[in-house]
């Protein structure tokens, strides 16, 4: 995957495209940025990640695209790389340092260091997402947590390849991880 967006953004780097190769005098095509993996337009996509933050991808592959994290935390199997200026958390498996699992921040109140992250699903959830949304978006999920965590009513609607985690009917935390 690496590789092939590797490639398009060579192929979109180049300051004019012909616009045919035949007529060596034809218009030429405005320049196409390269897309940026860090780039607020792209994605969360269910049991993948996010640009190149994705399930499965080495240490260094985040960091090329997130730079240093900001906050570490070790654990016995797991290791929390905080990437708080863009609203985001990486689980690593600490046995060999790949990503197990993204969590994506909107001001969730037992998380209140991190920026809000700039960015939705690919099926359209944003930030303003309702309950009802997701439900729409995803179906029904595998598992439906409703509870009151210090007088705040809190919904986890779990999937098999990403959760959605509701504060007072308000989308505070995206997790694309394991399962």
């Amino acid at each position: 995957m690496a590789c092939s967006l590797l490639a398009i953004a060579a192929c979109r780097s180049s300051n004019n495209v012909a616009a045919t190769t035949e007529e060596p005098s034809a218009v030429s095509a405005p320049a196409v940025e390269a897309e940026d993996p860090s780039a607020a337009g792209t994605k969360i996509v269910a049991g993948e990640g996010w640009g190149q933050v994705r399930r499965g991808v080495s240490q260094s592959d985040v960091e090329a695209a997130l730079g240093a994290p900001d906050n570490v935390r070790e654990f016995d199997d797991a290791v929390f790389h905080d990437y708080s200026s863009h609203g985001i958390q990486v689980n690593y498996k600490k046995r060999n340092m790949h990503v197990d699992a993204i969590f994506f921040f909107n001001n969730q109140s037992v998380s209140p260091g991190f920026e809000p992250f700039d960015g939705g699903t690919d099926k359209g959830i944003t930030w303003i997402s309702t309950e009802e949304d997701v439900l729409a978006a995803y179906g029904a999920p595998v598992n439906d947590y409703k509870g009151d965590e210090g007088g705040v009513k809190v919904r986890r609607m779990a999937y098999s390849a990403i959760d959605f985690m509701f504060e007072d009917g308000r989308l505070v935390r995206i997790a694309v991880g394991s399962d």
